[in-house]
């Protein structure tokens, strides 16, 4: 009796184990981090494996440029996998979940795929009793696939309630995808928006065609050197590429005039970080670049504006646009002057840090420059 109550209360220990890990693995989907976090995929095809007790060997894998992109195996080796040729039209339309025994499986993928793949392909797989298959589809479109698979030697087979669950897992992976693609048309939408507002400011201001883009790299580029994260690194570029998107708001004939600004048309520029500010505020997502921007013309010393921060006050990213703007503003060509030589211009920054700029930041500036990554 105590040996059944003992057993019975394993049981339902694992059940509850095997159910966190499942609401775990849903509530991954409502996270920020599943636009880029492609271990997702891999978690889920380890759960399932776990779950599904018959299964010995799986493997997941997406559509990418065209071609089948293993995500991750478990038992058959993913690095021979991933070196296959497979093009999505060696993908075979099928009901979800499919269960294929060796034989019909062997015989899916000499149907599939060319002969000398389908021979690689079964080199780098396990021999299998039987594979069940969910094909991964968003609006009838197919964008993967997973597989649990049983081991030949194995005598069991995969039952009906595991039939279920795999597809739920299926069912899940596809939340996922559809999720991720959301969320990079959405990047995609932002990207579009933003560069066609910098357009506008360029035809606006034209001395500033490309400038934008030159701080957006040029940023990024210290910013990388600096080991800040991909996010992190993404968020300079963004706030390089509308660090000035407070002139469109100034009158271009001040921003396009040729010669010597008067110094009320000098105090009419020094507000553009202001403008951009008061822009961008208002959206959660723009907020933290909207604060990058508006303090892109503070000096280390303290002598900038428009708030005349000091040292570290001065937010890290605005100190890394601050620099890589003053180097594109005297290397390229502008309303009033030509560009200065390089000899020159590199001059200036070293002579300005510790006073306009932060001496830290101009150490890796320097040493991409001696690097040649800048040019």
């Amino acid at each position: 009796m105590n040996d059944s109550l003992i057993e019975s209360f394993n049981e339902v220990e694992e059940l509850s184990n095997k159910l966190e890990q499942i609401i775990s693995l849903s509530s991954k989907l409502t996270t920020e981090s599943t636009k880029k976090d492609s271990t997702f995929l891999s978690d889920v095809l380890h759960i399932a494996k776990d779950i599904l007790p018959e299964s010995d060997y799986g493997s997941i894998f997406t559509i990418k440029n065209g071609k089948w992109f293993y995500e991750n195996a478990i038992g058959h080796d993913l690095k021979k996998l991933q070196s296959l040729n497979l093009k999505k039209e060696y993908l075979f339309p099928q009901s979800s979940p499919a269960i294929f025994d060796s034989a019909s499986f062997n015989e899916l993928n000499f149907k599939r795929f060319p002969k000398n793949i389908a021979e690689e392909f079964n080199k780098a797989t396990k021999p299998l009793k039987s594979s069940l298959i969910h094909t991964l589809k968003i609006d009838d479109e197919i964008v993967g696939g997973i597989s649990l698979d049983i081991s030949k030697e194995s005598n069991k087979k995969f039952s009906p309630q595991s039939i279920k669950i795999f597809n739920a897992f299926g069912n899940l992976i596809t939340a996922f995808l559809v999720n991720h693609r959301y969320l990079e048309e959405k990047e995609n939408f932002q990207k579009d928006l933003i560069i066609s507002i910098i357009n506008l400011l360029e035809i606006h201001d034209e001395y500033t065609k490309g400038h934008s883009e030159n701080v957006a790299l040029l940023s990024r580029d210290i910013a990388t050197k600096m080991k800040f994260t991909s996010d992190e690194i993404k968020k300079v570029y963004w706030t390089g590429l509308i660090h000035d998107i407070g002139k469109i708001v100034i009158d271009n004939r001040i921003l396009n005039k040729p010669g010597k600004l008067t110094d009320e048309e000098f105090e009419t520029i020094k507000k553009h970080p202001e403008f951009g500010y008061q822009t961008l505020k208002h959206s959660k997502k723009l907020k933290d670049m909207a604060v990058n921007i508006r303090a892109h013309h503070e000096r280390f010393d303290g002598k900038g504006y428009p708030l005349g921060l000091k040292g570290e006050e001065i937010p890290l990213i605005s100190r890394i646009i601050c620099v890589a703007d003053t180097w594109d503003a005297m290397t390229s060509k502008r309303s009033y002057r030509d560009p200065l030589p390089k000899e020159v211009a590199l001059t200036e920054i070293i002579k300005n840090s510790g006073t306009q700029f932060d001496p830290k930041i101009v150490d890796v500036f320097l040493e991409l420059i001696d690097k040649h990554k800048i040019t």
